[in-house]
């Protein structure tokens, strides 16, 4: 096999883990202490726990600071805030001092999702840290910019 094929079989497998019952999400579940939660993260896309992720990290917030706080267009993020509103994970109203600004924050459910996605996130950095112990921070630099580069591709 190739090392071209190769690398496209490895980007293809982690890029394959986003997927609607993925590793993230089963992580999740096994740590949800509610079964109203759990039925909240099933309905959840990866997509979805880094929004509920990033309004925890702001709230409130205007809606309009998410697409570049997550690096996603305005309307992806926009049908991600109406799913979450309808799924009662987050609540939105208009700024008092611009009408036409609407601010999100989350519900008390969507703050239990996104603090059980907060222990995740130090789950995975305890892993990538034990996993990466064996790399000089050289070899770490040159696998991240090789990656920088591939996304550009």
């Amino acid at each position: 096999m190739s090392d071209i094929h190769q690398l496209k079989k490895a980007l293809d497998s982690l890029l394959n883990q986003d997927s609607q019952q993925d590793r993230e999400k089963n992580w999740l579940l096994e740590h949800a202490d509610s079964q109203d939660i759990k039925n909240l993260i099933n309905k959840l896309s990866t997509r979805d726990l880094h929004v509920i992720a990033a309004i925890y990290q702001l709230q409130p917030t205007p809606a309009k600071k998410l697409p570049s706080a997550l690096k996603l267009s305005q309307p992806t993020i926009s049908r991600a805030v109406s799913k979450l509103a309808n799924l009662q994970l987050l609540s939105r109203y208009k700024a008092t001092q611009n009408s036409k600004e609407i601010i999100v924050n989350l519900t008390n459910m969507g703050n239990q999702i996104a603090k059980i996605h907060a222990q995740l996130e130090i789950h995975i950095d305890q892993k990538l840290t034990a996993t990466l112990a064996k790399y000089s921070s050289e070899e770490i630099n040159q696998v991240t910019e090789v990656l920088q580069k591939l996304s550009k591709v």
